[in-house]
C-alpha cells in the first residue's frame, strides 16, 4: 500500500492512521480494564 504520495503527507492517510493509532490504545486499555474486572 505504499504508493506515491503528492505532497508528501496525505491528509487521509495521517487522519487514517490516527485513528488506527487510538483503536489501538482503546483496545490495550479495555483489555487491561478487563483484566483487573476479571482479577486475571
Amino acid at each position: 500500500m505504499m504508493g506515491c504520495s503528492s505532497g508528501g503527507r496525505d491528509p487521509e492517510k495521517v487522519f487514517l492512521s490516527e485513528m488506527v493509532n487510538l483503536g489501538k490504545g482503546f483496545l490495550d486499555v479495555f483489555v487491561g480494564f478487563g483484566d483487573m474486572v476479571t482479577g486475571h
